[in-house]
């Protein structure tokens, strides 16, 4: 064998990862993390997907391919959802029902876990998105206030704002962020109102506070960007005028803050802000954003127009890297991304719904129709460990499904065969086992050999 062939086949054999298509060779266990440039918050980090909003929506879990289909739908008799859908460490779903007072959980095969009523009257909003924290409770805003729901869905607090309340973020002290009207309030855990702050503009804003690693409170309000401290304190205002803005801010790795804003179907803006305040750029585009963007690790971000039928990825310095169309108008909610950036976002007409993948080059994966589901596009994905995405819509609480080329880890299943051979193998049916994974490890030596040999013969 030659150096160079030597060479490669090491490197290959500690270092190799391969996607295999349709199998799972082994599963690790990954805890939820929102990215490093956020304060890592008291969620449940042993949860698939403890909340939609301050994370850098860069999932774990890889998902779906090719060949989209619907595993289950949990459709209510007169029921219809435009609350964000979470998940818990057992797989449970949940989120809350749009025209009624109740909040679901389920369990991963779309059965009733149980059902929280909240006031009469009552619904939860697109922007009310639920929180699992660590000891397990569930935050979610209403219509009317703050619950905090323990985990077998009975009632541990509830604040009657009187108004919509939007969703929640936590600080690593467990202390809790929530948006009413145009005040922003900080909790504790035990819902005990610490401090409240007017924000500048008198409108009521529809966004979820982010956390940077600093511990800075970012909020959008309908003209720009605020930042706050813990305590309270206003550190500066980015205002941009009378421009109508929907989403919350996105944290990019290098502490760059990202908001969409615009003028309805007219004109739109995605900013980038410096930490203290200070523009970075500004990019316009051919309507308003009412969604975050989405950053992945190269720091390219991805969105959508709400009116435009298109989207946008964007280089870090605020240039175009590419731009797609899509079927239908409305894109009210951030894309979110697998574990190799694969990106999974909706679009929607009055009443259908299409969940999009597509490659980060803008290379189409797949699509899926949902018909008869109003409001589903304002619901962002969520994506289980075994690679389900789940939305929610107009039709109820939707799983989908699909085949998945799972990362074949080389390093992970050599190490795991090499620790179970050091402890001894006791019994058939681990030396079987332990076999299988030998033989899995040398087809794939093979394989890569066989190339090499060809490239060789090549040159």
């Amino acid at each position: 064998m030659s150096k160079l062939r030597k060479r490669i086949v090491a490197t290959i054999a500690i270092m190799s990862t391969l996607l295999i298509p349709g199998q799972i060779f082994s599963e690790t266990s990954v805890q939820f993390n929102q990215g490093s440039q956020y304060e890592q918050g008291t969620y449940d980090s042993t949860t698939e997907q403890p909340t939609i909003y301050n994370w850098n929506r860069n999932s774990q879990y890889k998902s779906i391919d090719r060949n989209p289909y619907i595993k289950w739908k949990f459709s209510p008799i007169d029921t219809y959802f435009r609350s964000p859908v979470v998940i818990g460490k057992d797989g449970t779903v949940y989120a809350g029902a749009y025209n009624k007072p109740l909040f679901y959980a389920l369990n991963s095969d779309g059965t009733e876990k149980w059902s929280y009523s909240g006031k009469s009257g009552e619904y939860f909003r697109y922007d009310a998105a639920p929180a699992i924290a660590a000891d397990g409770t569930i935050y979610v805003g209403s219509s009317y206030g703050l619950h905090a729901i323990n985990p077998d869905g009975s009632r541990k607090w509830y604040i009657d704002f009187n108004g919509r309340t939007n969703g929640v973020s936590l600080d690593s002290d467990g202390n809790i962020y929530v948006l009413h009207a145009n005040t922003l309030y900080s909790l504790d855990a035990t819902g005990v109102v610490k401090w409240s702050k007017t924000l500048y503009s008198s409108q009521s804003v529809s966004s979820v506070p982010s956390i940077s690693k600093d511990g800075n409170i970012y909020v959008a309000e309908a003209s720009g960007i605020e930042a706050f401290n813990k305590q309270g304190s206003r550190l500066w205002l980015f205002s941009v005028g009378a421009y109508e803005g929907y989403g919350s801010p996105t944290i990019g790795e290098d502490g760059t803050i990202y908001l969409g804003l615009g003028n309805g179907t007219q004109i739109g803006y995605m900013y980038a802000i410096n930490p203290d305040g200070t523009q970075k750029w500004k990019l316009t585009v051919e309507s308003k954003i009412d969604a975050p963007p989405t950053v992945d690790k190269e720091g390219t971000l991805y969105f959508g127009l709400t009116y435009a039928k298109k989207f946008y990825a964007v280089n870090p310095d605020g240039t175009v890297k590419w731009s797609i169309s899509t079927p239908n108008f409305y894109m009210n909610t951030g894309p979110i991304l697998d574990s190799i950036s694969n990106i999974y976002f909706t679009s929607a007409s009055n009443w259908d719904t299409t969940l999009h993948a597509i490659t980060s080059s803008g290379a189409n994966l797949w699509d899926i129709t949902i018909t008869g589901t109003q409001y589903g596009a304002n619901v962002p994905p969520a994506i289980a460990k075994d690679g389900t995405i789940y939305i929610a819509s107009g039709q109820g609480i939707i799983a989908i499904g699909g085949e998945i080329d799972q990362p074949f880890d080389f390093c992970q299943i050599f190490n795991s065969l090499k620790q179970k051979v050091d402890s001894g193998l006791s019994t058939p049916e681990e030396i079987t086992q332990a076999r299988s994974e030998v033989d899995i490890l040398k087809a794939k030596i093979q394989e890569l050999e066989n190339k090499v040999i060809e490239a060789e013969n090549k040159n």
